[in-house]
């Protein structure tokens, strides 16, 4: 064997040994954070039907060993949801894996967004419903029901891919809102049956990850949203019911990952400013009520009281006088007025007290005339 071939031997060797060893080690490697996007200390990976598992250092680092084939990594750390990772590997090899997220269980009840910055917690709004009944429902007559969610606040996020974590005990479902803040508009015949109705549900994708606790995930596009608890009814179909969590998804562009905001509520002026005068607003819910189909009955506008600012409406307080075969009866009741422009306003709504059968909780869409 002469010189020169043993000296190329040796010479290739030794430069396999330096890839070798220059080269990055046969293990599973990657990082874990937080909802906010911190690196995560203390995390524990571990490799499924296996003794092999990894701690995560100060950066939220692992490096794990593995055998090859079908491999299934469980990250865990107390006071958070476990999340775990899939891979197939037919050899031995480095595998730098995508980052982990392991999200923090919520001390308290609610639903919460979760932001690029964290946890934002989302305001809980009670449901208003009203009623509107067309003829006697057992002579055909049916009972339209409209939902909506109170106040005016929403929590503003980016359009696309959100996560929602649900902790919240009630049956939740996602619905896109209509004008007015209206969750649903259910119509229903005699003893609630031949339900339909107008309600808007995008879809969503949800996991349960503890007893009442679900991480909620959908891809939706600008609009005005709400989680809100559904009850199933006897006869099929459900009604949406307290608590509401409402949110606005704005464009994606301009949103980003921005801090999250809440939608300032609209000023609302006082009913001396308000430019709603009492006598226009009056002849409105007088004309509106001599509008109203009645069979041997019918209801007259007696006073109306100056009107109050709730969230961004005006309400006033008035008094009727309810005729009836069955005899008259002096009633209370509210009239709901919305601003429409400069200056303008409609009368939405006139609730007289419920304790009458039927119910008497009218929507309206009738534009406040002055001097009329």
């Amino acid at each position: 064997m002469s010189i020169r071939f043993i000296l190329a031997a040796t010479m290739l060797a030794a430069a396999s040994l330096t890839l070798v060893s220059c080269g990055k080690s046969p293990r599973i490697e990657g990082e874990v954070r937080d909802e906010s996007g911190k690196p995560l200390p203390g995390a524990v990976a571990r490799v499924e039907g296996s003794t092999f598992s990894s701690t995560t250092d100060g950066r939220g680092r692992y490096s794990i060993d593995y055998a090859p084939g079908k491999i299934v990594v469980v990250f865990a750390k107390d006071g958070h949801l476990s999340d775990t990772l899939r891979v197939e590997l037919a050899t031995k090899s480095h595998f730098p894996a995508a980052p982990i997220t392991l999200l923090t269980i919520p001390k308290d009840a609610g639903f919460f967004w979760v932001s690029p910055g964290g946890y934002v917690a989302m305001e809980a709004v009670g449901l208003e419903e009203s009623f509107q009944d067309t003829g006697t429902a057992l002579l055909g007559g049916r009972r339209v029901t409209s939902f909506r969610a109170n106040g005016t606040r929403a929590t503003v996020v980016p359009a696309g891919k959100l996560r929602f974590v649900d902790h919240d005990p009630g049956d939740q479902r996602l619905f896109r809102l209509g004008s007015g803040r209206l969750i649903a508009r259910i119509s229903a015949g005699a003893f609630g049956l031949d339900r339909s109705g107008v309600v808007d549900t995008p879809a969503d994708v949800a996991r349960q990850v503890m007893p009442d606790l679900w991480i909620r995930e959908a891809d939706l596009t600008p609009g005005t949203y709400a989680y809100c608890t559904v009850v199933p009814l006897t006869m099929g179909g459900f009604n949406p019911t307290s608590p509401a969590y409402v949110f606005t998804v704005g464009d994606s562009v301009s949103a980003g990952n921005a801090a999250p905001t809440v939608a300032a509520t609209p000023a609302v002026p006082s009913p001396a400013a308000s430019g709603l005068p009492i006598d226009d607003a009056k002849a409105t819910v007088t004309r509106f009520l001599a509008s109203l189909p009645f069979e041997e009955e019918g209801v007259e506008l007696r006073t109306m009281e100056p009107p109050d600012a709730q969230g961004s409406d005006l309400v006033a307080p008035i008094t009727v006088m309810h005729y009836s075969t069955e005899g008259d009866d002096t009633r209370s009741g509210i009239a709901r007025f919305r601003p429409d422009g400069s200056n303008g306003f409609r009368l939405v709504q006139v609730k007289i007290d419920v304790t009458w059968d039927g119910d008497y909780d009218w929507e309206a869409n009738e534009p406040v005339r002055p001097g009329k």
